[in-house]
């Protein structure tokens, strides 16, 4: 049993270190305005944790999962969350953001 835990726990790091890293974003908005930010994911104690930052300041991420390749969590944007689901291959980033009533595309590269 304690076997099976810790190769579960190898599993789930080797999962999490797939999306940890700093990533540079762009979300275009339903008019076609592409916003640049950048993302911040880390792993600690087998779990996932990250900020959004741009020059408009930090934001934390709500929920941050990674199950496969899907990687999704929210940010509070105002009094408002917003939600993203990205797709991870290697080094970069893409996928869809919603929230107020719109939503949008994603997409990221890794930072060195």
């Amino acid at each position: 049993m304690l076997a099976a835990m810790l190769c579960l726990g190898l599993v789930v790091f080797a999962n999490n270190a797939a999306v940890a890293g700093t990533w540079q974003c762009f979300s275009t908005t339903p008019d076609g305005v592409s916003l640049a930010w950048n993302l911040r994911v880390a792993e600690q104690d087998g779990k996932l944790t990250g900020i959004t930052f741009s020059d408009r300041g930090e934001t934390p991420l709500v929920d941050p999962k990674l199950e496969g390749e899907n990687f999704s969590f929210k940010v509070l944007l105002g009094q408002e969350y917003l939600e993203l689901a990205l797709k991870v291959a290697g080094d970069k980033l893409e996928g869809t953001w919603k929230g107020g009533g719109m939503t949008g595309s994603v997409k990221g590269t890794r930072q060195s």
